[in-house]
Order: C-alpha cells, then sequence, then structure tokens
C-alpha cells in the first residue's frame, strides 16, 4: 500500500527538512515514506504525520474501495452528462 506524503509536502510547499524540523521524525525515515521504499511505517510515526497534516489514515494512504471509486465516478459522471444536457 502506497503513502501519499510526497503528494501532501508538495501540495504544502514542504520538503523533507521542514517535516523533520516541526515533527523530529527522521529525515531518513522521512525519506523513506515520502519515496514509498521502506517496508513499513511506525504506529507512532503514522500518527505524527496524520496530525501535522490534519489527516485522516485514507487521506494518507489515498486508499479507496472499488465500490466507493466506481460509484463515485458514474456518479461524477452522470452529473458531468446532466450539466451538458441543460446546458444545450
Amino acid at each position: 500500500m502506497k503513502n501519499k506524503l510526497a503528494v501532501l509536502m508538495a501540495e504544502r510547499g514542504l520538503k523533507i527538512t521542514d517535516l523533520y524540523k516541526d515533527t523530529g521524525i527522521s529525515k531518513t525515515t522521512l525519506m523513506q515514506i515520502a519515496n514509498n521504499t521502506g517496508k513499513g511505517i511506525q504506529y507512532e510515526t503514522l500518527e505524527k504525520l496524520l496530525d501535522y497534516f490534519d489527516i485522516s489514515p485514507n487521506d494518507f494512504f489515498g486508499y479507496k474501495s472499488k465500490a466507493t471509486i466506481t460509484s463515485f465516478e458514474n456518479l461524477g459522471q452522470l452529473f458531468i452528462d446532466l450539466g451538458k444536457t441543460l446546458m444545450s
């Protein structure tokens, strides 16, 4: 399961050094997490990152069930199609 640390950092204009200073998590650990090269993540580290970004584990890992993706994609397309129909 991949995480979205690099995306979260980029969205906020943060660098590894910023996270290290703000969270106390080692730069090596942060780099492994951001590059998705580590073997896992300790709960304490995960909790610090979730608190720092004020997000849920689902937001951090970007997990979506297939049912959720399918239903929301279909719903979104339905609204797009409806909007096009109403505008014509």
